[in-house]
């Protein structure tokens, strides 16, 4: 398979796999759930997974503000007090976010449908509702380590679906978002989910294949039932529509472990625990405590129900793994991921037992992502400037956006060249890294406006957020040039 492909090639490629793939042979089981109803025995059993209530005041606006305060699980629509230009609502989930991640579902065919305003009409007709899911754990008084023993007391935690309209159109997208769905469960904190890439979606009975990664080093994958089938199963009335259901995992999927096998004795397992992970195609790849990489072939796990193995790699720089990420979710043997030392290492998994050190930045926190098309990376270096190297063999690239703060992740569309990165400081970006046909490399990047999607700061003392708009793009940012 060609493993370098040019934007509309990975774009089209992706569709393709989003609609036709081998993840859509995977079904739920009733036997993985338990459907709570509105009895007072599940009454009382919904409570304890739940926190005390953390209400939030949020301002927003630009000439005129607005200050809302905000219960748990309701939202803001920021195009009431900012404009209808602007489409975008803010959440109170109640708790600590540690991950959150969209529900992917079918892609339109790109060919006729993008040229046609009819045939986009009756696509958006199609998919009118999306799908976020949101974890971490419940109370925001808390600190929680990755590397924590799951105890009696925060073993209950809860991941949030909410669902919204995905219209553009302003008059079609009034409708708020809310919460439809509660996953309940008792594994402890969510350090991390994210839903496999590829759509398994079906608004009658799955929503998706979801992996989640929790603070005592284990990871869990489920295959989640899809609202309205629950509702089905709850034998709930197709009026009802605005009430919250809540399922509990009775046993997951697919448990993956550092178990015996791949350490070599109990003592190392415990210590060897997963710190992150990333999806690739078929593949889920993740870092650990002692630097390995492990890597689960996804598809047949879940055909068989039983954690398949694709392979390990042993420790090479025996530091812990921070940030992994595949180079495409259709190249099956390039691999990134940065270390606490701030290196940057690639592995070739056609030689996987030789990595190579790219290079390395002064920080402990170092963020990496392939970009899907074309060729090199993204990462975070130590000045806080997101930037696009590529080359796999040295140090040679251009800023992408300057976010002065601690970039704490970076993200890149399938389907167009522009890159979003959040910080620290609030600061959420956007900027492409290509223009034209031409690589950014070649100084049309300094051109590229950096884009502000939004800047929300924090008054601690008040338990107050503000929300800030409106930004001027920035065009002219530092000395890009390496």
């Amino acid at each position: 398979m060609q493993t370098c492909h040019t934007i509309k090639e990975y774009s089209d490629l992706f569709v393709q796999t989003s609609n036709n793939n081998d993840y859509q042979t995977v079904d739920i089981a009733d036997d993985e759930w338990e459907y709570l109803s509105d009895n007072d025995n599940s009454a009382e059993t919904i409570l304890q997974y739940f926190r005390k209530t953390n209400k939030v005041t949020v301002t927003t606006g630009i000439e005129k503000q607005r200050t809302v305060v905000l219960d748990n699980f309701e939202s803001l629509d920021i195009s009431e007090s900012i404009g209808n230009n602007r489409r975008g609502h803010i959440i109170n989930t109640g708790q600590s976010i540690w991950g959150l991640d969209f529900v992917p579902q079918p892609t339109p065919a790109n060919d006729n449908a993008r040229q046609s305003r009819n045939k986009r009409a009756k696509i958006e007709a199609d998919i009118t509702t999306e799908y976020l899911a949101v974890g971490g754990y419940n109370s925001t008084e808390e600190h929680h380590s990755l590397d924590e023993e799951r105890s009696a007391e925060d073993q209950y935690n809860a991941i949030q679906i909410y669902e919204l309209s995905s219209f553009t159109e302003t008059a079609k997208a009034k409708s708020k978002i809310r919460l439809c769905m509660c996953i309940l469960h008792d594994y402890g904190v969510v350090v991390d989910l994210k839903w496999c890439p590829f759509s398994i979606f079906n608004e009658n009975r799955k929503l998706g294949i979801l992996v989640i990664l929790l603070n005592d080093g284990s990871s869990i994958v489920l295959v989640v039932p899809c609202p309205e089938y629950v509702r089905k199963k709850l034998a709930l009335s197709k009026k009802v529509t605005d009430k919250v259901v809540h399922i509990r995992v009775k046993k997951p999927r697919l448990t993956l472990t550092m178990d015996n096998s791949l350490s070599g004795s109990v003592t190392v397992q415990k210590i060897n625990k997963y710190t992150c992970f990333s999806w690739g195609g078929n593949k889920l790849a993740y870092g650990t405590m002692r630097g390995d990489i492990v890597v689960w072939n996804m598809v047949k796990s879940l055909q068989q129900n039983i954690p398949s193995l694709h392979i390990m790699i042993p420790s090479s720089f025996h530091l812990p793994v921070r940030c992994i990420s595949w180079r495409s979710h259709f190249d099956p043997f390039i691999l990134f991921w940065s270390d606490l030392d701030g290196n940057f290492i690639v592995h070739d998994l056609r030689d996987p037992y030789v990595p190579f050190r790219i290079f390395r930045t002064r920080q402990p926190f170092a963020r990496i992502t392939g970009p899907g098309h074309g060729t090199g990376f993204l990462y975070a270096d130590s000045d806080q400037v997101v930037r696009k190297n590529v080359y796999f063999n040295t140090k040679k690239g251009a800023a992408v956006t300057v976010n002065h703060g601690q970039i704490w992740d970076i993200a890149v569309s399938p389907h167009n060249d522009v890159a979003l990165t959040v910080s620290a400081n609030g600061l959420a970006l956007a900027k492409a890294f290509k223009k034209g046909n031409d690589e950014y490399s070649n100084g049309n990047h300094r051109y590229i406006p950096q884009c502000t999607i939004y800047h929300l700061t924090s008054v601690p003392e008040s338990n107050t957020y503000i929300y800030l708009d409106s930004d001027e793009p920035m065009v002219n940012l530092i000395s890009t040039r390496l």
